[in-house]
């Protein structure tokens, strides 16, 4: 399990458009991807649950992945929160 923080640099907060794009990419592993804000853990493969979960800019969550190939998927999502400037 690889469990990793961050906090949103981008004013509008975690917004649709990066957010469904860290949907797809974790859609497309086996591992299980959670995304937790406060006390909320959701799913990170539902775009729906993603955005139920309303994270502001300069809040604090966390990306949980468990599975064979958690090192490489981690990398994908972080690498996707960067280009989109959310973290």
């Amino acid at each position: 399990m690889i469990k990793e923080k961050y906090i949103v640099k981008d004013v509008a907060g975690l917004h649709a458009r990066p957010a469904s794009v860290l949907s797809a990419a974790a859609a497309k592993y086996q591992e299980d991807v959670d995304i937790i804000y406060k006390d909320k853990r959701v799913t990170l493969k539902s775009i729906m649950s993603v955005m139920s979960l309303g994270i502001p800019h300069a809040a604090e969550f966390y990306i949980e992945v468990r599975g064979e190939q958690e090192k490489e998927q981690i990398a994908i999502l972080k690498g996707i929160l960067t280009e989109y400037k959310i973290i």
